[in-house]
């Protein structure tokens, strides 16, 4: 999810620091990666279920199912 994703959906893929990401990530089985790499804010993640995360200069925009 995020930066060199490889979900295959547009939402949860990141190709810019001035994309503004907003999804849900949910675990379906297999390996998960978080890529937010390519922003230079300070990112606030939360692995928790139940979670919302601080990413790309956004408050609250990406929860984990």
């Amino acid at each position: 999810y995020g930066f060199n994703s490889n979900t295959e959906r547009e939402v949860m893929s990141l190709t810019s620091a001035r994309d503004k990401p907003v999804f849900c990530v949910w675990d379906d089985g297999g390996v998960d990666t978080l890529d937010f790499s390519g922003f230079s804010q300070d990112q606030k993640v939360d692995l928790n279920a139940e979670s919302f995360s601080d990413v790309g200069g956004l408050k609250g925009n990406v929860s984990i199912a």
